[in-house]
């Protein structure tokens, strides 16, 4: 009996994560950054890759809705928030970015 209910209880977890909207799967895409004088665009895809007009990069998730982007001339950590089709990044000293995904 009790493996039985470890078994379900397995599967129902396993069906609760997949249902999740995680940011790896909300942040795929293109992403215009606002407020800027000339429009920059990031563009995210599934497979960690993301480019930008100044160069290709990795990203990858960290602990704490932590973004870490890699580009051949630069490291950049970000808080991360992401709701519907506005995307937030807060660098360690405060400082947000604020992107809205392109349709």
């Amino acid at each position: 009996m009790f493996s039985r209910s470890l078994t379900l209880a397995v599967v129902a977890l396993f069906v609760l994560l997949q249902s999740c909207d995680s940011p790896r799967k909300q942040i795929v895409g293109k992403w215009l950054v606002e407020g800027e004088t000339r429009e920059v665009v990031w563009e995210f895809h599934p497979n960690g890759s993301v480019t930008t007009a100044e160069a290709p990069g990795r990203y990858t998730f960290g602990s704490g809705n932590r973004l870490k982007i890699q580009t051949p001339s630069a490291i950049f950590i970000y808080e991360l928030k992401i709701h519907d089709d506005r995307m937030t990044w807060k660098d360690p000293s405060g400082t947000k970015t604020e992107l809205t995904r392109l349709k």
